[in-house]
């Protein structure tokens, strides 16, 4: 397939210019695209005409929490059937837990992956399987992750594990090691950080530091985890790939999680990382079908 002026359309939730994770992943492969592909960008309630385009990347579809059952739903089950008749590639990047009624993969018990009870309604899992399984592939960000929404949903399409690219430039170990705090620097909020993370911290003879989730501008991470020996990361929801976890570990810090983590299931988090960007793209242009000349 000749490879020249091709359209693409991703759509999330927030703009990319949101301070998030999955956004700055998204934006990333935006600003890195290959020179041949034109991308645009939609939240889930505009619209587009997407005959006019040879891909389409759906992000996060599912809102913030507080909206209601139907609202979780609303965006799932509206690009099913945006994408009715659409014969284009269609790849979903999940970076979270949509699927989960919760949102957090409580029913997941880590690192065992195995489904247990719980009071999830089920028409949220079956709203995101029936949009997962519209799709020509889904894209998980670490395997472990993979492994977890797998025992949330039944998804029958291609599956890739590609991780959160990250441009690891700014974040170099700087800071001999004994010139650092003898410290663990914990970040996140209450759904990010568990109740065992300062204990974690302390079992390694590390006294906990707290940050405030998002208090920190990004531009200034590099210093901050420059300034500490050890970073924790053990969140109560299920972190698919948490992006702190690799820049600390480029930061030269010992960094220290819990069971549900998902950065810590690649073999080499930092490779993964540096690869992801040819990888996503690679995997895109090679599942674009011919159109006919």
């Amino acid at each position: 397939m000749s490879q020249s002026n091709v359209r693409i359309l991703f759509v999330h939730t927030f703009p990319l210019d949101h301070l998030g994770g999955a956004e700055l992943s998204l934006r990333h492969h935006v600003q890195h695209a290959p020179a041949q592909v034109a991308v645009d960008v939609i939240q889930p309630h505009q619209s587009a005409d997407l005959s006019q385009f040879d891909a389409i990347v759906l992000g996060n579809l599912r809102p913030p929490g507080g909206v209601g059952e139907n609202g979780e739903c609303e965006f799932a089950d509206l690009w099913l059937r945006n994408l009715g008749s659409y014969d284009g590639f269609i790849h979903h990047v999940e970076y979270d837990a949509q699927p989960c009624g919760h949102r957090d993969a409580r029913c997941v018990k880590c690192p065992l992956i195995r489904k247990r009870d719980c009071d999830c309604s089920p028409r949220i899992p079956a709203a995101f399987e029936r949009l997962f399984n519209r799709c020509d592939a889904v894209q998980f960000v670490s395997p472990e992750h993979q492994r977890v929404i797998n025992a949330i949903i039944r998804i029958s399409c291609e599956q890739v594990v590609i991780a959160n690219p990250i441009d690891l430039q700014p974040f170099q170990n700087r800071v001999p090691w004994h010139e650092r705090r003898a410290e663990a620097l914990i970040v996140g909020d209450a759904i990010r950080v568990a109740n065992t993370a300062e204990e974690l911290a302390m079992a390694h003879g590390y006294r906990p530091v707290r940050f405030p989730y998002l208090t920190v501008p990004y531009s200034k991470m590099p210093d901050l985890l420059n300034e500490y020996q050890a970073v924790v990361v053990d969140p109560v929801m299920y972190h698919s790939n948490p992006r702190i976890v690799v820049e600390a570990l480029a930061c030269g810090c010992k960094v220290l999680t819990g069971p549900r983590v998902g950065t810590m299931s690649w073999d080499d988090p930092i490779k993964a990382a540096l690869e992801a960007n040819d990888r996503f793209w690679s995997f895109l242009l090679s599942r674009i079908p011919r159109r006919p000349t």
